[in-house]
């Protein structure tokens, strides 16, 4: 995939490749991998081992979190330029929803041990890394937040 100009570009738009050079996104971005998926395919299953983080080229992915008794919340529906599965990239926790093709799509993958083999060679990615994952803290935590102590209307209004 040397110099493919839509990996280099896909990897720009996850917050966690945003500030990198253009050299080191050119090293990761030859590492991609593309993978392609029917309608109606399932990418991975909530409780599936992670391991590669996804970036959509093509297409649209749903991702949702099922009970056991088969209720589904939909937690989003994704689109070219969108990413997903990048907490496995850092823990080695099994998959915390599922993600499934809603039309024909092409995603660019990125494997764990590549992420972290190039985590380890560059601590200020390191560094801006926590700094991504602090800031979706807070923002999950105002969420919480909005959902205790406001109502339907508050909470709308605050988006």
């Amino acid at each position: 995939m040397q110099n493919n100009p839509s990996a280099i570009a896909a990897l720009k738009n996850v917050p966690f490749f945003s500030k990198l050079s253009i050299d080191e996104i050119n090293t990761l971005a030859d590492q991609l991998v593309t993978r392609r998926f029917s309608a109606g395919q399932i990418v991975f299953h909530l409780g599936d081992p992670g391991g590669l983080l996804y970036i959509i080229s093509k297409g649209k992915v749903k991702i949702s979190h099922s009970n056991p008794d088969g209720q589904e919340a939909l937690l989003a529906i994704l689109g070219a330029g969108d990413h997903f599965g990048e907490l496995a990239l850092l823990d080695d926790e099994p998959r915390s929803a599922t993600a499934e093709a809603i039309e024909p799509a092409e995603m660019l993958t990125l494997h764990r041990d590549t992420f972290r083999r190039f985590l380890e060679n560059n601590p200020g990615f390191a560094y801006h890394v926590l700094s991504t994952l602090s800031k979706r803290l807070r923002h999950v935590n105002n969420q919480i937040s909005d959902i205790f102590f406001l109502d339907l209307p508050g909470r709308l209004a605050r988006q």
